[in-house]
C-alpha cells in the first residue's frame, strides 16, 4: 500500500497546526473567562456577607452602597501597574517553533509546484531555494501573526517593537558597517578558511549574486531579526537578564546558517558574533526594525565587497 504523498501529509500538517492554534487560544480563552467569573462570585460573596452581618445594629442607610471616595487635594491617583512584557509565554514559543516545520514544507513544495508548471530559463536554483524560504517566512509569520491576535488582541508589528529607534536611522546603519569590518578583522584572526559550501556554490554567478544580494538585504533581515530578536529575544531576556538573553538567542541564530557554510565552526563563530551585536542593538534601542537595519547594512557591506573582490579578480 502507498503511502500518503509528502505535498498531503505537509497540507494536513500545516492544517492540523493552524486548528491546534484555534483550539489552544480557545481553551486559554475559557480558563481565563472562567477565572474572571470565579473572581467575580467571590466578590459578590464578600459584599454579600458584609451586608448580612449588619456590623451597624440594623441603620438602614449603612446597608446603602457609598460612592467611592476621592483621593485627597493634592494627591494623584496611583496608576495601574504596567503589563508585562513579552506577554507571550514558553507555551507559545513552542507552537511557533513547531509551525515552521510545516510552513517551510508547504512552501518548498508550493514552490516546486510552481516551477513545474513555469519552469525559468536560468537559475532555477536560487529561484526555487530563495521563493522556498521566503514563502515558508510568510507561512510561519502568519501562524505567529494569528497567535497574537486571536490570543491577546495584540497587534503584531507593535507587539514584536518593530519602531523607529529613538536614536534615528542612521545609528543602526553605521553599527552595521562597523559591525562588518570587526567580523572581518575577526575571521582573519581565526584563520577562517575558505572551503566549499551550499553559499559559496550560490554565488557562483553575477544573477545569483544580485538576487541573493537584494533578498539578503531586505527580506532577509526584516523577517529573521523579527523572529530572534523580536519573538526570541524578550522572552529570554526575561528570564536570562540582557546578557543572558543576548547570548542564548544569538546560539540558535547562528545555528541556522550552519548548514550554508558546511558547518564550518569559524564561521558560525562569526555569525554568532554577529547574533550577539544584533542583539544588543535591539535590547539598547528597544527597536526591532534598528537591529533589523543593522543586519542588512552588515550584509550589504559583505556583498559590496564581494562584487569589489570579484570585479579585481576578473580585471587581472
Amino acid at each position: 500500500m502507498s503511502g500518503i504523498p509528502v505535498w498531503l501529509a505537509c497540507l494536513i500538517g500545516f492544517a492540523a497546526a493552524l486548528a491546534a492554534l484555534a483550539i489552544y487560544c480557545e481553551v486559554v480563552r475559557f480558563f481565563e473567562t472562567r477565572a474572571a467569573r470565579n473572581a467575580a462570585k467571590a466578590c459578590d460573596g464578600v459584599t454579600q456577607g458584609d451586608t448580612a452581618s449588619d456590623p451597624v445594629g440594623g441603620n438602614p442607610q449603612a446597608l446603602e452602597i457609598q460612592p467611592p471616595l476621592s483621593a485627597p487635594e493634592g494627591l494623584e491617583t496611583v496608576p495601574p501597574p504596567p503589563q508585562r512584557y513579552p506577554f507571550w509565554t514558553y507555551l507559545d514559543l513552542a507552537f511557533f517553533i513547531v509551525l515552521a516545520v510545516p510552513s517551510f514544507l508547504l512552501a518548498m513544495l508550493l514552490v516546486m509546484a510552481v516551477l513545474w508548471i513555469f519552469p525559468p530559463s536560468a537559475h532555477t536554483k536560487v529561484i526555487g531555494l530563495l521563493a522556498a524560504q521566503f514563502v515558508g517566512w510568510g507561512f510561519w509569520f502568519t501562524g505567529l501573526y494569528g497567535l497574537l491576535k486571536m490570543k491577546y488582541g495584540r497587534p503584531f508589528w507593535r507587539s514584536l517593537a518593530w519602531q523607529a529607534p529613538p536614536e534615528g536611522w542612521a545609528s543602526g546603519a553605521i553599527r552595521g558597517f562597523v559591525l562588518a569590518m570587526s567580523v572581518l578583522l575577526l575571521a582573519v584572526l581565526l584563520r577562517t578558511p575558505n572551503t566549499e559550501s551550499p553559499m559559496k556554490d550560490l554565488l557562483g554567478n553575477p544573477f545569483s549574486v544580485m538576487l541573493i544580494a537584494i533578498f539578503g538585504t531586505t527580506l532577509g533581515p526584516v523577517c529573521e531579526e523579527l523572529a530572534f530578536r523580536g519573538f526570541l529575544l524578550p522572552l529570554l531576556t526575561r528570564s536570562a537578564g540582557a546578557a543572558g538573553g543576548i547570548v542564548l538567542t544569538a546560539l540558535p541564530f547562528a545555528l541556522l546558517h550552519g548548514s550554508e557554510y558546511a558547518w564550518s565552526w569559524p564561521h558560525l563563530v562569526l555569525i554568532f558574533v554577529a547574533g550577539v551585536a544584533f542583539g544588543w542593538m535591539r535590547w539598547r534601542s528597544g527597536s526591532t526594525a534598528a537591529a533589523a537595519l543593522m543586519h542588512a547594512t552588515y550584509n550589504l557591506t559583505f556583498f559590496i565587497g564581494f562584487a569589489f573582490q570579484n570585479q579585481l579578480g576578473t580585471s587581472h
